[in-house]
């Protein structure tokens, strides 16, 4: 079995949000690239500005539970550290 990364579940919804959305005018508009690995950042940067989070060092602290952050130490900026 293999191991579940502390970013999977979220990427997953992030990519089923992109492709279920990603022919909406609002994308098309603020995202006029194609190339799908732009896209998709651009996608993120929006919607972390949408939810009033900078996108500075240690912005996970915001998105994730102070345990996940200490159980994964590694996969998480030295600055989300609780």
């Amino acid at each position: 079995m293999a191991a579940i990364m502390p970013f999977q579940a979220p990427l997953e919804r992030r990519h089923r949000l992109i492709s279920t959305y990603s022919c909406c005018p609002l994308s098309e508009q603020r995202i006029p690239t194609p190339d799908p690995e732009t896209a998709a950042n651009d996608a993120a940067l929006e919607t972390l500005e949408r939810q009033g989070i900078p996108y500075v060092p240690g912005y996970e602290s915001q998105l994730y539970h102070p345990s996940v952050i200490i159980k994964y130490p590694d996969h998480f900026n030295p600055a989300a550290h609780p």
